[in-house]
């Protein structure tokens, strides 16, 4: 079975960081989107998933330009 693992945590800013887990990319990143959205924070890059498949991210900022990131981290459970 794959999960992915989305993480929430902050740069600049201390967060309580998160993580919350979902059955399939899609989800996960609807999940992002709405979340960003209810925050008020804009997407400003992802790195894409990275050589191994296992960990993309979202960076986005408030505002003020301080950076949070969403980390998606994929994960197979035997």
């Amino acid at each position: 079975m794959e999960i992915i693992n989305v993480l929430f945590k902050g740069v600049e800013i201390r967060v309580t960081p998160g993580c919350t887990a979902f059955y399939n990319e899609d989800t996960a990143r609807e999940f992002i989107e709405k979340d960003v959205e209810e925050r008020g924070l804009e997407i400003k890059s992802t790195m894409g998933w990275n050589d191994n498949n296992t960990i993309d991210d979202y960076r986005v900022e408030d505002a003020q330009g301080n950076s949070y990131y969403y980390v998606l981290y994929r994960q197979v459970i035997k």
